[in-house]
């Protein structure tokens, strides 16, 4: 008499409940790069929290959605991608799969390496050593966005000495849906220039938008302060290189008050500084330039922070470390 067997079915994997799970989860022609994604998000939103959402990795900041992404059979795909995003880099994008708001990365093709710079919608500082080209990005960033090289209004024309560089011929600048009604560009070693150049133009009208006294009748802190108050105004983007050049502690103080106020009207501003004092504004996005690149870091952690408080919490012992052979 013959003897059935009954086949025992398969075990199922419970599904993953962390991130790192789902990763440890994932056959090793995709786990590498499932690991690239995910630091590539991370680095773009570093406060984004992340999950295991529907079966996939998922991210979110505010409530609002970041981006998905998960792996199947012969590919990885990335969900939540903007139309404009696509758009930006279609050239980047042309040999992967496409459909709205999804890309497939097959297997077996390395992740496109797109090289952007998210900027927050309110305040991105940029710090670093001199000569780490915090001033040459944010020149460049400048130029880009239409401003003169040596700083100004977006009608400005003066050309003292052409010594920019020409990364902003590379670089390419996504908007979002709100335009800016007004800017400034405020480089600080040429700021001179540019209030002769003001001066110079002889008009009451452009001369009644700085208060109304001419800038070089005014200190080189006030100058800057007067810019700040009578020149800037609601819903503009100003990108200020090293603007603590010319003022007070009190100055910097009151340029953190002006930030906040015209940030609260629909503002953005994007600054190179060497202050622990800007640096310190809340919620900033700190990028810091070395010659191993660009990294965020929080404002705690930063250098000139660190140095700062160290000079602070023992200056002798600081100095004496310092002057000693």
């Amino acid at each position: 008499m013959a003897t059935k067997t009954t086949k025992k079915p398969a075990a199922k994997t419970a599904p993953a409940k962390t991130v790192d799970e789902y990763l440890e989860a994932a056959p090793d022609d995709k786990r590498v790069a499932l690991a690239k994604l995910r630091k590539t998000i991370k680095a773009a939103a570093p406060k984004a929290i992340e999950s295991i959402s529907y079966g996939i990795v998922g991210y979110k900041q505010n409530g609002e959605r970041v981006a998905y992404f998960g792996y199947w059979k012969n590919h990885i795909a990335l969900y939540g991608t903007s139309s404009r995003f696509i758009k930006t880099h279609a050239a980047e994008l042309k040999p992967y799969v496409q459909s709205i708001g999804t890309i497939q990365f097959p297997s077996d093709k390395p992740l496109p390496v797109l090289d952007e710079l998210v900027l927050d919608p309110h305040v991105t500082m940029f710090a670093g050593e001199n000569g780490s080209g915090k001033s040459t990005l944010i020149e460049a960033i400048a130029v880009a966005a239409g401003f003169n090289a040596e700083g100004g209004s977006r009608h400005v024309t003066l050309s003292t000495r052409a010594s920019h560089s020409v990364l902003h011929k590379h670089l390419k600048l996504v908007r979002g849906t709100r335009r800016p009604r007004t800017g400034y560009f405020l480089r600080a070693e040429s700021f001179f220039n540019v209030a002769t150049y003001i001066e110079d133009l002889g008009d009451p009208a452009i001369a009644a938008v700085y208060g109304g006294v001419p800038l070089h009748e005014r200190s080189h802190g006030e100058s800057f302060i007067a810019l700040l108050k009578y020149r800037f105004g609601p819903n503009g983007l100003y990108i200020l290189d090293e603007p603590e050049a010319a003022l007070s502690l009190r100055g910097n103080l009151a340029l953190m008050r002006r930030m906040h106020d015209l940030i609260a009207e629909g503002s953005q501003f994007i600054v190179s500084t060497h202050s622990p004092i800007l640096l310190g504004y809340p919620d900033a996005k700190i990028c810091v330039l070395s010659e191993d690149g660009m990294v965020e870091v929080p404002y705690e952690r930063t250098e000139i922070v660190e140095l700062t408080r160290s000079f602070l919490d023992g200056r002798e012992q600081f100095l004496h470390h310092l002057f000693e052979d």
